[in-house]
């Protein structure tokens, strides 16, 4: 992942949005977590699917993905279907809590780390 727009990243600009690029490695998959939801994803360059809540939502270069604002939050986990090549995503998102301290009640939670995670 490479942040553009994050609360810690300080920097002459707003911190209402959350923005970052997240990168697939061709085949693999990113880590499952549970998300507060209210989150929008370009697909710039790939193509895969998203397991939310347990369905399955395929994509490819171009598409947008919208991971809805629920109460009790989301669990997500996106999935490169291209063996080759990596699929590339644009991630944006609201910063409620430290903007406007808003809490959107739901958290982050890691369920489950990508297998190409180096800690």
């Amino acid at each position: 992942m490479k942040w553009y727009m994050h609360p810690l990243l300080k920097g002459p600009c707003i911190n209402t949005l959350k923005i970052f690029v997240q990168e697939i490695p061709g085949g693999s998959r990113s880590g499952r977590m549970q998300h507060p939801g209210n989150q929008v994803i370009f697909v710039w360059k790939g193509r895969g699917y998203t397991v939310m809540d347990g369905q399955r939502h395929h994509w490819a270069q171009n598409d947008v993905i919208q991971l809805p604002l629920r109460l009790k939050g989301v669990t997500v986990q996106h999935f490169n279907a291209d063996p080759d090549a990596p699929a590339v995503l644009i991630c944006c998102e609201p910063n409620a809590f430290q903007s406007a301290w808003v809490d959107r009640g739901s958290g982050f939670e890691q369920l489950e780390v990508s297998p190409d995670y180096r800690g």
